[in-house]
C-alpha cells in the first residue's frame, strides 16, 4: 500500500466514525425565584379643610358641606390600604378627649377597602357622593371626605377649637395618625314658624267699645341654635294716616316654654303690655350637655315648638275715637346670641 491509498483510508474512517455518534439533544430546568417586599406603614403628609371652591377653611359654619382632604405616602400602594377614618371634636383647649359619639361634638367619618362605603358615626354627616380616594401619584394616596355638622354642634368662637384627627391603617395594622389639624366653628340660629301676618280683631269695630279677641293670638315658632340665645320683642303704634293707637296702652304680651327649657325674660311670663323698644322675653336656651364636657350647655335641638309667645288685647281697653280704616302696626322679634358661654 502506497502512502496515497493511506490517506484514503484515514480519511474513510474519519466520516465513518461522525455518522455513528449519536446526536445531542437540548435540555431546560426552572429555577424558583423569590423577593421579599415589606410593609411600609402610611405617612400622612397634609391634612386640609376645604370647601366647595376647594378654599382651605378654618372656621366653620353647620349645615353646610366641606371637605377633609388628606394626602399620605402608601409605598405598598391603594390597594394596601384597610381604611381611612376622621375624627372630629370639640377638643376645648387641647386636653379634652373623644367619647361616645354625638352631632354636638364628636363625629367619626371613615372609608373602609372591605366595603368600598363611605360612612359616619353619628350617621348621615358624610356624603358619599362627593368623597373620593385615589392614588395622585406613585405611593401618594389623597383621600377627600365630604362631611356636614350638624346645626347644634358645638359652636368655638375664637378661644376653643376642634380637631381634625385623620388615622391611615393598611392591612398589616400599620398606622399612622395626625392630630395637628384644628378649626372653630360658628354660632347658629335658626328660627321658624312665625306668621307673616296677624290681625287683632274683627274689621268693624265700634269706637269706644272694649277691644277684646276672642282667644290670644299664639304664635308658636321652632328654634335651633348651637348657642345661648336672647330672644327679644318690640311692637310699633297701629297706624292709619295721622292717626294712630298707642300700642303699649292696648296690647299685651307674655312668652311660655313649651317644652321646658329656657328662662322668659322680666316677668313676662305673665300678660305685660307690649314694649315699644327692643325688649328681652326669652333668654338661654338649653338641652343636653355635650358628653365630652358635661359643664358646657346652651343650645336646643327641636323638631317642636320651643317657646311661645301669645299677643292679646289689655283687660278693659276701649277702641279711641278715632277715624274709621285698617290700622297696621309691626310686632318684630329678633334673637341673637346669649350672655351664656361656651368657653
Amino acid at each position: 500500500m502506497n502512502q496515497k491509498t493511506y490517506a484514503a483510508t484515514g480519511l474513510m474512517v474519519c466520516v465513518l466514525m461522525a455518522m455513528i455518534m449519536p446526536s445531542m439533544m437540548a435540555d431546560s430546568n426552572d429555577v424558583t425565584t423569590s423577593v421579599q417586599v415589606g410593609a411600609f406603614e402610611p405617612s400622612i403628609e397634609t391634612v386640609v379643610i376645604e370647601d366647595d371652591s376647594g378654599t382651605p377653611q378654618s372656621s366653620l359654619d353647620v349645615n353646610r358641606e366641606y371637605y377633609v382632604v388628606a394626602s399620605f405616602i402608601e409605598k405598598n400602594g391603594l390597594q394596601d390600604l384597610e381604611y381611612v377614618s376622621v375624627d372630629l371634636y370639640f377638643s376645648g383647649n387641647g386636653t379634652i378627649e373623644p367619647g361616645t359619639h354625638d352631632k354636638r361634638c364628636n363625629y367619626t367619618l371613615t372609608w373602609s377597602k372591605a366595603t368600598g362605603d363611605w360612612t359616619s358615626q353619628p350617621a348621615g354627616y358624610v356624603n358619599p357622593s362627593n368623597s373620593s380616594i385615589a392614588a395622585t401619584a406613585p405611593s401618594v394616596i389623597e383621600a377627600t371626605f365630604a362631611f356636614s355638622l350638624d346645626k347644634v354642634a358645638m359652636p368655638s368662637g375664637m378661644q376653643n377649637a376642634w380637631t381634625a384627627g385623620v388615622t391611615v391603617c393598611d392591612s398589616y395594622g400599620l398606622l399612622n395618625a395626625d392630630l395637628t389639624t384644628t378649626f372653630d366653628v360658628n354660632d347658629y340660629i335658626e328660627w321658624s314658624g312665625l306668621p307673616a301676618s296677624v290681625a287683632l280683631g274683627s274689621s268693624e269695630l265700634v269706637p269706644e267699645d272694649v277691644w277684646t279677641l276672642d282667644t290670644p293670638i299664639v304664635v308658636t315658632p321652632t328654634i335651633t341654635a348651637n348657642t345661648h340665645i336672647t330672644v327679644s320683642f318690640e311692637a310699633t303704634d297701629l297706624v292709619n294716616g295721622d292717626a294712630s293707637i298707642d300700642a303699649s296702652s292696648y296690647i299685651s304680651a307674655q312668652a311660655a316654654t313649651a317644652p321646658a327649657g329656657g328662662t322668659v325674660a322680666a316677668g313676662y311670663d305673665t300678660p305685660q303690655p307690649v314694649p315699644e323698644s327692643t325688649t328681652p322675653f326669652f333668654e338661654d336656651v338649653y338641652a343636653t350637655a355635650c358628653t365630652l364636657d358635661p359643664s358646657v350647655s346652651g343650645y336646643t335641638d327641636n323638631d317642636d315648638t320651643m317657646v311661645s309667645f301669645s299677643i292679646d288685647i289689655l283687660q278693659g281697653s276701649t277702641v279711641p275715637c278715632l277715624p274709621a280704616g285698617t290700622y297696621a302696626g309691626a310686632c318684630t322679634f329678633t334673637f341673637e346670641r346669649g350672655s351664656g358661654s361656651t368657653a
